[in-house]
């Protein structure tokens, strides 16, 4: 006779496969606003240090801007983008003069974009290129999270990750995240194809 108050192996092996369920896995999400991005590199460096980091990253606008650059690389590979020079070589936003606001506040009153979102590329595909967020889970083991709304007023957030948008082009959907109405232009979601093609 087994006695009651041990539980078996398998047993075990369900509560945790269960407890896990229930509980789910730690994930950060990064939020948006501009330069605001910079302060989210303090976080991630302290949950680094503290190996807290965890390997479902989610983020929005800046936020995605930020894990889409550090998901393209292996964990192991993340010391690197808490030195200055690296991460802040080419910022993304220049410093604003007043001749440069009376700039920006004349497109804002003809409905034109404000910020280039080329320029946004330019910073992003040096380090994604054209990977897609399945490569990024299979190849670097991480979950990536995008979140992007269209233009309409009615839209509802979407969820873009390797078990939702498996094909989607990474950098595709950072400008997808990032694009405000009024401060970059929309942009269309870009597939990666078997045959490597950007459609």
């Amino acid at each position: 006779m087994t006695d009651p108050n041990v539980m078996s192996i398998e047993h075990k092996l369900e509560f945790f496969a269960e407890t896990r369920h229930s509980y789910g896995r730690t994930a950060l999400l990064l939020s948006g606003g501009a330069t605001f991005g910079k302060f989210h590199f303090g976080l991630i460096k302290a949950l680094y240090e503290q190996d807290l980091f965890p390997r479902i990253i989610c983020g929005s606008s800046v936020g995605s801007l930020v894990f889409a650059v550090i998901a393209s690389y292996k964990f192991s590979d993340m010391n690197k983008f808490f030195d200055p020079h690296y991460t802040f070589e080419r910022p993304i936003l220049g410093r604003i003069t007043e001749s440069r606001l009376q700039f920006l506040l004349d497109l804002l009153i003809t409905g034109k974009v404000v910020l280039d979102t080329q320029t946004l590329k330019d910073y992003v595909f040096p380090h994604t290129g054209d990977i897609t967020f399945r490569e990024i889970f299979q190849k670097n083991g991480w979950n990536l999270n995008i979140t992007v709304t269209d233009f309409s007023i009615n839209s509802k957030p979407r969820l873009l990750n390797y078990l939702t948008t498996p094909n989607v082009v990474v950098w595709s959907a950072v400008l997808a995240s990032c694009a405000i109405p009024g401060m970059y232009a929309k942009v269309d979601l870009m597939q990666k194809l078997e045959d490597g093609s950007i459609i």
